[in-house]
């Protein structure tokens, strides 16, 4: 009969084999953008830890992460041209950025705890969070002593509905299968206020119509898309493009927003991303209620949002579709008042 440590040891064993193994695969569900995200910044933490010679190495705890914090908002991202100045000078990190690699530390943290013993308390503590407010009111301060260009994130960083028309008719002109692709991709992501990797995940079986009533004269039908992929919801799905058993990647649908952009000379800060700030504000100017447009931008969903609250938004995709929001039964299609003949 084994003894009692024997047991003992057998059992915990075993369940750091099984802890390590569901963190395995809860890392491994991440986004393609996260996991690499995770993977360079907790490289830039082991080297730094590397540099400071701790004697417990790259453990993680919340004195070192401030201090770790406080190194990276002076030296910007490690091995990121994007984050250099025309100078050669490191540009300083947004709060958003900066609260990434507390992010991917403290998922580095985690899986010390289950797999190595790391017993320190959570390093993403109140220390880490007070870093990060102040981090923020002193980009603020800083912004404004400099004189630096606050567009970003108004009203000025996006496209405005005529240069949505301007995109899409450049695209359209241009007549090739990939215009063509790159011109649904738009369109689509600006109907649905779409993420870029949620529109690479979609396929045809995810895509249903159903017809409104009562929306006016001409007969209205609405496209709904069924969405199991994308930040919020992790469930494998595969990519489809032009060719239908290959997937279409970042970089392709990169190029052609920024194809379509520059041509159109949108000012933007956000690349695949600039459908969900541009919609916003389209349907913002056209008074859809405030609850409409979290729903469809699928801000703040909680359970009773992404399982109960199935209803179509009709308010919201009335303005997306150009009608008046306001104004009941108004949909009509010119085409739909000629009888063929």
């Amino acid at each position: 009969m084994s003894s009692s440590s024997t047991i003992n040891n057998r059992n915990q064993s075993y369940l750091e084999k099984m802890v390590k193994e569901a963190m395995e695969k809860h890392l491994g569900n991440l986004s393609l953008n996260t996991k690499n995200l995770y993977k360079l910044r907790q490289a830039h933490w082991e080297v730094w830890c590397a540099k400071q010679e701790f004697e417990d190495g790259n453990t993680v705890s919340e004195a070192k992460l401030v201090a770790f914090l406080r190194e990276v908002s002076r030296t910007g991202n490690i091995k990121n041209k994007r984050s250099k100045l025309p100078d050669g000078k490191a540009k300083r990190l947004g709060k958003e950025s900066l609260a990434g690699y507390a992010k991917a530390v403290g998922a580095l943290q985690t899986v010390q705890a289950a797999v190595l013993g790391n017993k320190n308390p959570p390093a993403r503590g109140t220390l880490v969070k007070n870093l990060l407010s102040d981090y923020d009111r002193e980009n603020a301060i800083r912004r404004r002593i400099e004189y630096e260009d606050r567009g970003t994130n108004t009203i000025n960083d996006g496209y405005t509905l005529d240069e949505l028309r301007l995109i899409s008719r450049y695209q359209f002109n241009r007549n090739t299968p990939h215009h063509l692709r790159n011109r649904l991709d738009f369109l689509l992501g600006h109907a649905i206020l779409g993420r870029g990797e949620t529109k690479r995940m979609m396929q045809l079986p995810d895509l249903f119509s159903t017809e409104l009533a009562d929306e006016g004269p001409s007969k209205c039908i609405s496209l709904v898309i069924t969405m199991n992929k994308g930040k919020t919801n992790q469930h494998g799905r595969l990519e489809y493009g032009l060719d239908h058993t290959k997937p279409i990647t970042y970089n392709t649908q990169r190029d052609g927003y920024m194809e379509a952009l520059n041509a159109v000379g949108v000012n933007l800060s956000k690349i695949t991303h600039i459908n969900r700030g541009s919609t916003l504000r389209a349907i913002a100017d056209q008074d859809v209620p405030d609850n409409e447009q979290r729903r469809i931008g699928r801000w703040g969903s909680d359970r009773m949002v992404g399982c109960y609250l199935t209803s179509l938004l009709k308010q919201a995709m009335h303005a997306l579709a150009g009608f008046y929001s306001q104004k009941a039964s108004a949909f009509w299609l010119p085409r739909s008042a000629v009888d063929p003949p």
